[in-house]
């Protein structure tokens, strides 16, 4: 999750990597991505997500 533009330099590289705790809430993202991604979505049957602060907000994916 990109970092407010309000912070400074230092709560920015303080806070880089570290887990993001506020909204929007994890299983929201998830949603959002995969209606993103696929029409379909019944043939997923594992995910695993997490969300940190990052220097420059992205989202990563890798197929396992």
């Amino acid at each position: 999750m990109p970092m407010p533009g309000s912070w400074s330099k230092k709560k920015r590289l303080l806070r880089d990597g570290m887990p993001h705790d506020v909204r929007p809430d994890l299983d929201n993202l998830i949603k959002a991505v995969c209606d993103a991604l696929m029409e379909e979505d019944k043939y997923l049957y594992r995910i695993t997500a997490s969300k940190h602060w990052s220097l420059t907000g992205g989202i990563l994916i890798h197929n396992l």
